[in-house]
């Protein structure tokens, strides 16, 4: 679990590359209107593409300290819950129990039952030829250990916060076939299509993203997963379908950081635009 000092870190990080993308930018304009070689400014447009792609890495890093950090308040939240009620069960519960079973009078006579005869019945001589046919038991439905699924989703969160996207994007996958049923799939098909956004795989990203904003309409993932639908569709040009999604996430989830994420993404379109 990466604490609060590696958040900051990666923030500043994130401020030193957009520091040095400007620092690049600046010298190659003026060098190019002073008529610089076109290999000069090659490298100088190669140097921003690698800034550029670091940003993103970080700002995926930076997505999940928050989650880890969101996770960890949850957890103490629910520690702090079962404390309290044990607490006041502890408090309710008397110290001795009286038996509220009334006593059985030793003394009470008990009446004698008359044997019941057994009434004659009738066997039939016909024998049956044909026999009811009895349909097969539904399989029932396996027992899921949420542990089991926990320890699962870490190991796969893991290898996400290493680095290791591709292997991430296997474990998450392997989740969700596993155990439909959990309810830990919305957040490990988010974190597919976030591995496969790091790595600029697009198309994998944009149909992962469209899955939780579609099955999922009501997860805590489903506002920054339609933001980064938008997202991917300005990074491949189509920007009437990248100002659907944002105005979408403006217009259903206007107070969270999402949409404030959303509206800066239109702003910057619009003096593009002009």
């Amino acid at each position: 679990m990466l604490n609060h000092p590696d958040r900051k870190q990666v923030r500043m990080a994130i401020s030193a590359c957009a520091i040095a993308i400007c620092f690049f930018i600046k010298p190659a304009v003026g060098t190019a209107q002073e008529g610089v070689t076109s290999g000069q400014l090659l490298r100088a447009l190669s140097l921003i593409s690698e800034l550029t792609k670091e940003v993103q890495e970080l700002r995926n890093r930076v997505e999940i300290l928050e989650y880890e950090l969101e996770q960890t308040q949850e957890r103490q939240k629910q520690l702090y819950d079962d404390l309290d009620q044990r607490l006041r069960t502890g408090s309710a519960r008397p110290s001795s129990e009286a038996d509220t079973t009334p006593p059985v009078s030793e003394e009470q006579p008990v009446e004698p039952v008359a044997p019941v005869e057994p009434e004659p019945t009738e066997i039939s001589e016909t024998p049956t030829t044909e026999t009811a046919e009895v349909p097969p038991e539904p399989e029932p439905e396996p027992i899921i250990d949420p542990q089991l699924v926990r320890d699962a989703y870490n190991q796969a969160f893991q290898l996400l916060r290493q680095g290791k996207y591709e292997d991430a994007i296997s474990e998450f996958t392997s989740i969700v076939e596993t155990y439909p049923t959990s309810d830990l799939v919305d957040d490990s098909i988010y974190w597919v299509a976030e591995a496969n956004y790091v790595t600029e795989n697009y198309n994998a990203a944009l149909e992962a993203f469209k899955s939780v904003v579609s099955q999922f309409p009501d997860s805590q993932r489903a506002p920054e997963a339609m933001l980064k639908i938008g997202y991917i569709y300005y990074n491949k040009g189509e920007f009437d379908s990248a100002s659907d999604y944002l105005l979408e996430v403006v217009d259903k989830y206007p107070a969270s950081r999402s949409a404030f994420s959303a509206r800066r993404r239109l702003d910057k379109m619009a003096r593009e635009q002009q």
